[in-house]
Parts: C-alpha cells; sequence; structure tokens
C-alpha cells in the first residue's frame, strides 16, 4: 500500500514490530490454529471457513506465515475512535 492509498483511505501505516503482542488475522487449512498454538500464540475467536483472530508476538506471525497450512496472517488494528462511531451508528449504543 502507497502513503497515497492510506491517506485516500484515512488509513494510516505503522511500520513498528517490536511490540510484545498483536491481534492477527490468520487464514488457513483447519491445521490452522494448531500451526498457531505450536508458535505460541492464542486463537481468540473463530470466523469460519479456516479463518480466525489471534494473540502472538511478531517474531511468531513471522514463523506462522511461512507455514504451508497458512494462506494469509496479517496484523489487525482497531481504532477505537471509527469503532465507536461505528457501534453508535448502527445502534449498538446510545450515542453521547
Amino acid at each position: 500500500m502507497t502513503m497515497e492509498t492510506a491517506n485516500a483511505f484515512g488509513a494510516s501505516v505503522d511500520l513498528v514490530q517490536n511490540r510484545d503482542v498483536g491481534l492477527y488475522l490468520v487464514i488457513g487449512s483447519e491445521e490452522a490454529p494448531t500451526v498457531v498454538r505450536s508458535n505460541q500464540g492464542r486463537v481468540v475467536t473463530t470466523l469460519g471457513d479456516g479463518r480466525f483472530l489471534a494473540v502472538m508476538t511478531f517474531p511468531s506471525s513471522a514463523a506462522v506465515q511461512q507455514h504451508h497450512e497458512i494462506n494469509l496472517c496479517g496484523p489487525v488494528t482497531v481504532d477505537a475512535h471509527r469503532f465507536n462511531s461505528f457501534v453508535s451508528a448502527v445502534g449498538l449504543q446510545d450515542p453521547p
């Protein structure tokens, strides 16, 4: 993704890789959760069709991504302001 593309969509690009633990979207075979656990990761929610969210370190995510049972292992970032706007927009909470 180029910076122009990121800016056009209001996205930010964060290249920091030394965070202790992050949230990752993992897509793979039925064995993918086992691959994550064997690399010190933890599956936190299953999304179906071989997709799930997992918590792990960056080095673990790099190892998981290289495994033949994994199609994708990418970081997920949640922007709290946008998430709260979404929650209000869909009526999950009363606006302030």
